[in-house]
């Protein structure tokens, strides 16, 4: 189903290097590629197009491919619902409200086979935009435009808060829970490159919950201090690996919150908080780990007051770690928001690894002066504050000076 326009070619197979080509009715403005390519990673390329005639509040909300959409009313508390195609499992939002801002409620919902994955540069594209307006240090003297309307500001205060999670059970296994800490020392030193001192925590769980680093310990706005009990962390800390208690973790998470809110309310009330969980998604003790989720968003005062939903204050983002993992588990637990991507999941853990590298590299959506690469081949990479220099000398003269180019 496509409104406002027409495609082609219409098939019920598409394969690998296949191209849409899309076109919208006179009247209707497009939004989105003029055509899209089938990719190796079973997902097309660019985003959804759509075709929209602009005569609603929010704009048309378009018809992911794979999807089917129920209503076609974009004005204020107009509601439209989507399904996924028999056979395909669906990230995002499956219900989308328009609100009084003129923006739609959840995320922008894909529908995807079994077998499709996030590239690399897919994740580090959409984590590093979303990263970067959570992390951005205030400028007084910087214009910031509507688009940009929900950048988070924090300064020297430390007022963020960072959960990092790392699933430790038998079917995550050591390689990947390696390879998630590794990730992670990644995403700290990237922080460090801003001017701000958020407050980080670390858990591990498998059957039960680890604390290794709480947002109240006095270490906790440390980097430094963080990565090296990140490194010292082991595997097998963890004796019984049968379990997967996601809620347990996230339990923690809201412990420490409880805890902060009762030290230190200041704080609590002006922090933002980011979540970042790897795990494979398959609990199977503990309950539903969405109802902890629930329970932190009402502990944070998160979409009560309509004036001002604070949705800004908590951001849940989900990595599917392992080789075989639960997509609707890790899609009900990451937050849903408009124009952002906070669940994912790649091919495997080396490919995890590269994405928070290619994040890093960045510099696009932050600032990442010196910052060295020492796993990469590239010598440049490695020593990135090292600055090559030719010389030659003069042959048609006595004096033989070295010119720096």
């Amino acid at each position: 189903m496509f409104e406002g326009g027409e495609y082609s070619p219409r098939k019920k197979l598409f394969r690998v290097g296949d191209v849409l080509d899309f076109e919208c009715w006179a009247g209707f403005t497009r939004s989105g590629p003029e055509n899209r390519t089938c990719q190796e990673n079973g997902k097309w390329s660019g985003e959804t197009v759509v075709c929209d005639d602009q005569a609603g509040k929010c704009p048309n909300p378009g018809i992911p491919i794979g999807s089917s959409k129920v209503g076609s009313g974009y004005e204020v508390e107009h509601q439209v619902k989507y399904e996924c195609r028999t056979g395909l499992k669906m990230f995002g939002s499956n219900l989308r409200v328009c609100q009084e801002n003129g923006r739609w409620s959840g995320t922008e919902p894909s529908c995807r086979e079994w077998y499709t994955y996030d590239t690399p540069e897919e994740v580090a594209r959409s984590f590093s935009s979303s990263l970067s307006e959570n992390l951005e240090v205030a400028d007084p003297d910087k214009v910031h435009e509507d688009i940009v309307a929900r950048r988070v500001k924090i300064t020297r205060g430390g007022l963020m808060n960072i959960f990092l999670v790392i699933d430790a059970s038998k079917s995550v296994g050591r390689d990947n829970f390696q390879t998630a800490k590794d990730a992670i020392i990644m995403f700290i030193e990237k922080v460090s490159s801003y001017d701000a001192d958020p407050r980080y925590a670390f858990i591990s769980y498998a059957s039960q919950a680890k604390k290794l680093i709480s947002i109240t310990d006095p270490e906790s706005v440390e980097a430094d201090t963080v990565i090296d009990r990140l490194t010292e962390f082991d595997y097998a800390e963890h004796d019984d690996k049968q379990g997967t208690n996601t809620r347990a973790a996230l339990a923690s998470v809201y412990s420490m919150l409880i805890q902060q809110e009762l030290t230190d309310k200041k704080t609590f009330d002006k922090a933002r908080n980011v979540i970042l969980l790897m795990t494979d998604g398959k609990y199977n003790m503990g309950g539903d780990p969405t109802l902890e989720v629930t329970k932190i968003r009402e502990l944070l005062n998160i979409g009560k007051n309509q004036s001002d939903l604070r949705e800004d204050y908590l951001d849940v983002y989900v990595f599917g770690l392992g080789n075989d993992i639960s997509q609707d588990e890790i899609n009900g637990i990451a937050s849903k928001k408009d124009k952002e991507k906070h669940a994912f999941t790649l091919k495997d853990a080396d490919d995890m690894k590269k994405a928070f590298d290619e994040m890093i590299d960045e510099t696009g959506a932050m600032d990442m002066c010196g910052l060295a690469k020492d796993h990469s081949d590239n010598n440049m990479e490695q020593y990135p504050w090292i600055a090559p220099h030719q010389y030659h000398c003069k042959t048609d003269s006595h004096v033989s000076p070295l010119t720096d180019r």
